[in-house]
């Protein structure tokens, strides 16, 4: 399945047919809504994919400093125009104890969790605590990995020493909340673009992160799993094909 992700509600710019003919999925996001709200009236007309995501663009509250607020996001939801037999929406940030006019999926935030209890997500080896969890505090080790990640273009801090972005992350405020999510964000991303370097390579993928759960015998089970019943799987294709069956 491809789908494409349409980074603005842009009305005049796209041929949506073109669109429709490579992919029945596509996700977009209600964040323009919460500017204004005229924005994203009944957009979903203007998108003729089969299936299309809606996200609620609340990561806009972190990196733009826009106020967002379930209620708000629901009657964004709800103005869009999505149809809930065909369409899916997504809230990613703020979960509440209910369910937003017919939200398909949400999500912990593993990433903003990880900034509320004062921990850094460190790309390729885990997560680090600055405070009192349970995680494994960060050590030098740690910060040299930081320090070859830390000039890529999507870091939000790559202009400011390290030292001072740890000392900023450390603060148990709202300022340093925000520092440790952004970051968190951006090491996900960066986690992300790790994957995408294995993606051809699957058994090297398996050993990057059996080593990256090192310490996490719940995760190096799980990936045993998958990885006996991937190569079962393809054990079963080729004598099959050898075969001839």
């Amino acid at each position: 399945m491809r789908t494409i992700y349409l980074t603005h509600l842009l009305r005049d710019s796209i041929d949506w047919k073109a669109v429709a003919r490579i992919t029945s999925h596509a996700l977009t996001s209600v964040e323009p809504g919460y500017m204004n709200i005229r924005a994203v009236i009944g957009v979903r007309r203007l998108i003729p994919v089969g299936n299309l995501i809606f996200d609620s663009g609340g990561f806009a509250a972190f990196t733009k400093g826009i106020s967002v607020d379930v209620g708000r996001t629901i009657l964004l939801y709800k103005v869009v125009g999505y149809d809930p037999s065909t369409d899916y929406l997504v809230e990613l940030d703020h979960i509440p104890f209910y369910v937003y006019a017919g939200a398909n999926a949400i999500d912990g935030v593993s990433w903003r969790n990880s900034a509320l209890c004062k921990e850094l997500v460190i790309p390729g080896m885990g997560v680090r605590t600055l405070g009192s969890s349970k995680r494994r505090r960060l050590s030098s080790e740690d910060i040299d990995v930081l320090r070859q990640w830390w000039k890529e273009p999507i870091n939000p801090f790559k202009d400011m020493k390290i030292e001072e972005f740890l000392a900023l992350a450390s603060r148990n405020d709202t300022l340093g909340f925000r520092v440790r999510g952004l970051w968190n964000a951006t090491a996900l991303k960066l986690e992300e673009r790790i994957a995408n370097e294995y993606t051809n390579d699957p058994d090297r993928y398996y050993n990057y992160l059996m080593k990256r759960w090192r310490n996490n015998n719940f995760w190096r089970n799980i990936l045993k799993i998958i990885r006996s019943d991937y190569v079962q799987s393809k054990l079963t294709v080729y004598l099959r094909s050898s075969l001839g069956g």
